[in-house]
């Protein structure tokens, strides 16, 4: 998970609990990555789209002009830190897929094997 997922991830769910998924690799339930809070709103795949508009229309009630600055203290405070570790991220990311490691694991997975790691 090295590259852009990491500091996104860590944004989210906070130091540890990045550590122990990108170190153990463990998968997620929907029920799970909501109580992390990797999404906000776990809905039925037939209400996606009904709650999709809904959350839509909630967001539309409020007045445009703080909404705007809501939107821009968010992004903007958010954003510096964020670019800076998502250029790391990028660049570990080209490290990470160019090693002797990337070509094993990619190898174990298409020969459906556990990876032989030096």
């Amino acid at each position: 998970m090295a590259g852009f997922a990491a500091p996104l991830l860590r944004f989210r769910v906070g130091v540890g609990t990045t550590t122990r998924l990108m170190l153990t690799g463990t998968p997620l339930t929907a029920i799970e990555a909501e109580r992390l809070g990797l999404f906000h709103l776990l809905v039925p795949s037939e209400k996606v789209w009904a709650q999709a508009a809904a959350t839509a229309e909630q967001c539309g009630l409020g007045a445009p002009h703080a909404v705007q600055l809501s939107k821009r203290l968010i992004y903007e405070t958010f954003g510096e830190s964020l670019a800076s570790e998502l250029a790391c991220g990028a660049a570990l990311a080209a490290t990470s897929r160019t090693s002797p490691a990337a070509d094993e694991g990619i190898a174990a997975y298409l020969e459906n094997r556990l990876p032989r790691w030096d």
